[in-house]
């Protein structure tokens, strides 16, 4: 009697071990935020799990990325591709310059935007960036759209359930993004004041979640409750800024020094602060990467002693991959058009006549059609052009 007793204990201790939870958290920091791929590499190479993200700025990016099925490599690739630095710069593509007669180095007035009833406007604005968002707006619809599909919106449907802070622009609050676009809501969660232009979500504005919570620990806590926290930081303290240094008055101005900090009972925090990268120093990515790398291998056996599950690295990259066939394929159909005036409705419609559907670079390039000839039209003050994706 005493050994059954003796052994259901201990089958229940092992089963309470195998059930432990694992939350990261990642830092918002600009290019610094990179390194949270490095950080992302080791646990994964170290056979831990991480069942549940929270994210900031760019730590929503990196947080969102994984969360929707991308391996360490395929983020490192990302970042060092061509088409992430247009976006990032705000540049056009060389293949739509030709669209572009007159380009000049002032800020695009559209912003291309996947809405929550599945609709895509094109809207007209008055310029408050110091670069081009539509390269990134389609960047972010290439990246997410087909995993906001296949998640049916609800982020914990996501290949690992997610979660990313915006700032409520109004209030100065800060806005959980838990379901809807996660394009979006990413694009929310990183746009830099003055840098990129405010997010607009249900009608309300968001920027960059820093400037209220630049570490969402107290999300994770609250959405997921894990056992074991992991926190990967990046955000040195905002240093005083001098005459000639734009982005860093800005930060001064807008973004919130947050508390840093995890419980030791159930955090592990791992600090990669570099004070000579800069928020926009996209450059040393593999310096990056690889120290983070490096740093979080020294906390590997702290973590293996408080957490005993472990995540064998060939089965998670073949569920990762079945995760990813099940996208669903990327179209567009069904155009709707409103607000244009006579002239503007005519153009759209030769423009659009006999399309049934449209791919992915197909959209791109009536995109940029549209937001170079529009304007020579006359443009209303308020366009939208709707178009319903299927999935």
């Amino acid at each position: 009697m005493n050994r059954c007793i003796a052994v259901l204990f201990c089958v229940l201790v092992i089963q309470g071990a195998t059930a432990q939870s694992v939350g990261l958290v990642l830092s918002g920091g600009g290019a610094r935020g990179l390194a949270h791929i490095g950080v992302i590499k080791a646990l994964e190479e170290s056979g831990i799990p991480i069942d549940y993200i929270t994210g900031t700025s760019m730590g929503a990016i990196i947080g969102s990325l994984y969360a929707t099925g991308y391996s360490p490599a395929e983020m490192s690739d990302l970042f060092h591709s061509k088409e992430f630095e247009l976006w990032q710069k705000g540049e056009i593509s060389e293949e739509f310059i030709y669209y572009f007669k007159r380009l000049d180095d002032a800020p695009d007035m559209f912003t291309l935007t996947l809405a929550l009833n599945d609709s895509l406007k094109l809207t007209p604005q008055l310029p408050v960036n110091l670069v081009r968002s539509s390269p990134l707006s389609i960047g972010t619809l290439k990246l997410y759209a087909q995993a906001t599909a296949a998640a049916h919106s609800d982020f914990d449907q996501l290949f690992i359930p997610f979660r990313c802070v915006g700032t409520d622009i109004v209030t100065n609050s800060a806005k959980i993004f838990d379901r809807g676009d996660l394009g979006r809501s990413v694009r929310a969660s990183m746009a830099f004041p003055f840098y990129y232009t405010p997010v607009k979500i249900n009608d309300t504005l968001y920027y960059d979640g820093g400037i209220v919570n630049n570490f969402p620990a107290d999300v994770m806590d609250n959405a997921f409750h894990p056992d074991l926290i992991i926190g990967s930081n990046v955000n040195n303290r905002i240093k005083p800024p001098n005459e000639k240094d734009l982005m860093l008055q800005i930060q001064n101005m807008v973004m919130t020094n947050t508390s840093i900090e995890l419980p030791d009972t159930t955090g592990i925090m791992i600090d990669n602060i570099y004070e000579d990268v800069g928020i926009f120093d996209f450059s040393k990515i593999d310096f990056l990467i690889e120290a983070a790398y490096l740093k979080t291998l020294q906390y590997v056996p702290e973590i293996k002693r408080r957490i005993h599950r472990t995540a064998e690295t060939h089965a998670l990259q073949k569920k990762r991959d079945a995760y990813r066939q099940e996208f669903p394929p990327l179209t567009f159909r069904n155009f709707e058009f409103t607000g244009l005036n006579a002239e503007q409705k005519a153009f759209v419609t030769r423009a659009f006549n006999n399309v049934d559907s449209l791919d992915m670079q197909e959209l791109e390039r009536i995109f940029y059609i549209l937001t170079t000839i529009l304007p020579t039209l006359c443009l209303p003050p308020r366009t939208a052009l709707k178009k319903a994706i299927s999935t």
